[in-house]
């Protein structure tokens, strides 16, 4: 070893470098959990926009159903009339 290079042996015993290293891993788990309900959050709000989509997606489709649904009923009206049937 060089005259440069520390060793943490030289300055800490046996208990206090595990006690570090449990606080290091202490500190590291508590970030973690932040990390899991930050994440929590952002699935809770795409939950939100998944069932917003839906509800707007289900009611288009009627929409649309209903419209091609009243312009055939209007187009067999017509037909049937122009042959003089109705």
């Amino acid at each position: 070893m060089s005259a440069n290079q520390i060793n943490i042996k030289d300055f800490y015993d046996h208990e206090t470098r595990i006690r570090m290293v449990e606080n290091a891993i202490i500190s590291i788990d508590k970030r973690f959990e932040q990390i899991e309900k930050k994440f929590e959050q952002v699935d809770k709000r795409f939950e939100r926009l998944e069932n917003k989509m839906d509800s707007q997606f289900k009611w288009t489709i009627g929409l649309i159903l209903g419209l091609y649904g009243s312009g055939f009923i209007a187009l067999l009206g017509y037909f049937l009339k122009s042959k003089g049937w109705a």
